[in-house]
């Protein structure tokens, strides 16, 4: 794992088409940074995919934003259940492209300062890159169905955009051999419990060890209550930001967290550029 700059995954051929999702959004450093940066910088379509509420609420703060609907279009989703929370970013060439997902938002926070996870993976059209083409293939899906649950006029031109990438770079949906052996899967919550879908993936015999980067945590810590109850031999390792985490300490731990995590190795860290498994 090593520490990165996120533009530094933008410092590549501009795409065709670039699909990216967040919770929130500044509109202000994604023109001043990210909408500069070589990948986006001349893209000829950009989509940025974001919860509602938050889209909204930029709204009445009367954020400043230049290039709104002129370089890129905001669409603002509301899903039957919850908040939209994806960190999924798809840039589309002829040739290849890319594939992102992790956790940080598209705001100075998210891409600067705070500790994030990001794994990103290179589209090629050779055999080696199979992979990674279907990783593309499942993030397309996912913005595709993520349009129905925009508003009907962004949702609308989102479709289009998606429709047109599709018909000029026909490996984003042409149907690859099925492989049972894949390495790695793109899962969302349009297809189901993120948990039973995980569960069903691992099997009974499941992982040994389980990395957790968050900086928070519901009040039990249910997360590490299911891994210790389906795979009691799994390995837990958790990691969390310094001063951001609302994880209790070990020494203000109620009676449960500690229960829960009595397993567990807990490691903090403190602000650093986002990070991309190398």
């Amino acid at each position: 794992m090593k520490f990165l700059d996120f533009t530094s995954l933008l410092e590549a051929e501009p795409a065709n088409l670039a699909a990216l999702s967040t919770f929130q959004f500044d509109p202000d450093f994604f023109e001043r940074r990210l909408l500069r940066c070589p990948a986006l910088a001349k893209a000829r379509r950009v989509l940025v995919f974001m919860d509602s509420s938050q889209w909204h609420k930029l709204l009445r703060q009367d954020a400043p934003a230049r290039f709104l609907n002129r370089r890129y279009l905001v669409v603002p989703v509301r899903p039957p259940k919850g908040v939209f929370h994806p960190k999924l970013n798809l840039l589309v060439r002829q040739d290849g492209g890319q594939v992102q997902c992790g956790s940080n938002n598209l705001t100075r926070l998210g891409c600067t300062s705070n500790l994030e996870l990001l794994n990103s993976f290179t589209v090629t059209l050779d055999q080696s890159g199979e992979e990674a083409v279907r990783l593309a293939q499942e993030a397309y899906a996912f913005f595709r169905r993520a349009c129905q649950d925009a508003g009907p006029e962004t949702g609308r031109i989102a479709r289009q955009w998606l429709e047109e990438a599709g018909r000029d770079v026909p490996w984003l949906w042409t149907e690859l051999p099925q492989s049972e052996r894949r390495s790695v899967r793109l899962i969302d919550t349009y297809g189901g419990s993120l948990w039973e879908r995980i569960s069903m993936l691992l099997g009974e015999r499941g992982p040994k060890r389980l990395l957790v980067i968050s900086p928070f945590f519901d009040r039990e810590v249910e997360l590490a209550n299911r891994f210790r109850q389906r795979w009691p031999k799994c390995q837990i390792e958790v990691v969390v930001q310094q001063a951001t985490t609302n994880l209790p300490s070990c020494c203000s731990r109620s009676s449960a967290v500690e229960s829960s995590f009595r397993s567990c190795e807990i490691r903090t860290a403190a602000s650093t550029p986002s990070c991309c498994p190398g």
